[in-house]
Formats: structure tokens, sequence, C-alpha cells
């Protein structure tokens, strides 16, 4: 008997109505999940199966049984690249699960964006679930940098890493007017005795003033940004690029400059 022929047989003892018997959805459910692990090569077809297994456990009234077929068919289609029927699995999984669970539902279905690089829904999911510096991060890799400030903002101020500090005061350095800014630079303590949190501080206040003068000085300001490269990551390396005058030109032409105020 082929898969798809027991698929159908299952399927066919549930639209049986019998005057004192109804379809036995726990024995349906459970042989659908069989199933799904023997044809799990097979990923569209073991993701159906899945779902066939989610509507019998909804019959049932077993939300967490329903919730956990539903997660395994939205990652065989994630698997088997159908983006389609994954996230409305992930969608349908965030509708019935408990509050507990859906930080790690919404951080499965914002990374599935990540891994086919569509960082835009993926800032959204992880906006919904109020998960704002990894919404953040998602903008700046989809270089909507408005809106990874506005996330930043958003964040616990108590709760701000340095890197999260770096990446705001970047932010603000090239998306405004820098002489109508008043920027606090990131973890500024005169006080403290370490020397690369120092030499960091010192090398954005030499970016912040040079822009502020409008510096005509290319090799001063690309020799600040060499200097600067060993304490950022690689989204703050891009960002710092868009101020490069080697580069400027290129991003103006792709509308980015058009947010100075």
């Amino acid at each position: 008997m082929s898969d798809f022929t027991q698929f159908k047989a299952i399927n066919s003892k549930l639209k049986k109505r019998f005057l004192l018997r109804k379809p036995n959805f726990s024995e349906a459910s459970q042989q659908f999940s069989d199933l799904s692990q023997d044809c799990k090569e097979f990923k569209l077809f073991a993701g159906h199966c899945c779902l066939a297994s989610a509507r019998c456990e909804h019959s049932l009234g077993n939300t967490n049984m329903e919730l956990q077929a539903l997660l395994q068919g939205a990652r065989y289609f994630a698997e088997g690249k159908e983006m389609n029927a994954a996230i409305s699995a992930y969608r349908h999984a965030l509708l019935i699960s408990a509050e507990a669970a859906l930080p790690y539902i919404y951080t499965e279905l914002a990374r599935l964006y990540e891994k086919h690089r569509r960082f835009n829904e993926a800032a959204i999911v992880y906006e919904e679930a109020t998960m704002y510096r990894e919404a953040a991060n998602c903008y700046m890799d989809g270089h909507l940098y408005d809106k990874a400030l506005t996330c930043f903002n958003k964040l616990d101020k108590q709760k701000l890493k340095v890197n999260d500090e770096i990446s705001i005061f970047l932010l603000k350095l090239f998306l405004y007017d820098v002489r109508r800014l008043s920027l606090e630079f990131p973890v500024v303590n005169y006080t403290c005795e370490d020397d690369d949190i120092i030499s960091l501080n010192i090398l954005l206040e030499s970016l912040f003033y040079f822009e502020t003068e409008h510096g005509e000085g290319v090799e001063i300001k690309s020799n600040i940004i060499a200097k600067l490269n060993p304490f950022l990551d690689g989204r703050q390396k891009e960002l710092l690029s868009l101020g490069d005058p080697k580069t400027e030109s290129n991003e103006i032409s792709n509308g980015l400059f058009n947010l100075r105020i």
C-alpha cells in the first residue's frame, strides 16, 4: 500500500458516520503522526500528515497536541522550502499557543524569514513578539535603518547593551543632520579603566566632530573608521561604510540619505 493510499484510507475512516459511533480521532491522529515519521524524507507529504494529525487533535480538544503537530508540520514544510505552507502553520500555532510558548514560536518563524534573507518580514515578527533588539538587527540587515532606530528606541534604557548603544549612536549619526543632534556617546565613562572602552569613545567622538564640521579630510575619516572597525560588528561596519565618501554617492541614489533632517 502506497503512502498516499494509507493517507486516504485513514482520512476515509474519519468521514464515515455511524449512528452510534463517532470517528476515532485519537487513533487517526496517531496514524497520521506515524505516517509523517515514516515519510519524513518527503517533506511536503510529511507536513500534510502533521496537519491532518493537528486537525484530529483539534476535534478532540487537545490544544497542546494540536500545537505540537502544527509545529512539526511547519518544520517539515520549512525543510522542504515550502515557505507559504510553513508560515501558515506557524501562524496557526501562534493563534492557539499558550503565552509561555509564544517567544520560541515567534523566534522560529522569524529565523525562517532570516534564513531566506527576508529581513523586513523577520523584523516584523520580532516586533510582534516585542523582541525589539532582534527586530532592530533584522532591519539593519535589510538596510531599513530608520525602522532599526525606532526599535532600538523601544528598548528599556536600563537593558541596553554596549553594542546596542554603539548601533544607536551610528544610526543617529548617519540618519540625521549631526549639527541638530545632541548625541549621547555610548558607554561614556571617563572613570572607566578599560582601555578599549576609552579608545572606543575617543574614536566615536572624533567621528562625531568630523561629521559636525563636515570635514573634507577623506584620509582622516578613513583612518578613524579603520581604527573603529575592530570594535564593531558586521552590521555596524556596513552602516559606517555608508558615511564613507567613497560609497556615499551610491547610497544617496538609493534614497538612504533622504532621511536626513
